[in-house]
């Protein structure tokens, strides 16, 4: 996965969590974060706080949160 292979998933999907991107492309959600902040440093991407699997913002009760969520912004 690379920052345009990134960039064309996100095109027109809306809002989509790192755990998708990760699945989607078959990688670590820590591999998606450092292209992700790329593309926000560029002012593309936007970037929502962590969720939890449980709903809601992640506080850390649970093991499995699900990242953070990205939008294209274009």
């Amino acid at each position: 996965m690379g920052l345009i292979e990134l960039r064309d998933y996100l095109r027109g999907r809306g809002e989509v969590s790192a755990a998708e991107i990760a699945a989607h492309f078959g990688v670590q959600m820590s591999a998606v974060e450092p292209l992700a902040g790329e593309w926000a440093r560029r002012g593309k991407l936007a970037q929502s706080g962590s969720t939890c699997s449980k709903g809601g913002g992640c506080s850390g009760c649970c093991s499995s949160p699900s990242g953070a969520f990205y939008r294209w912004l274009g």
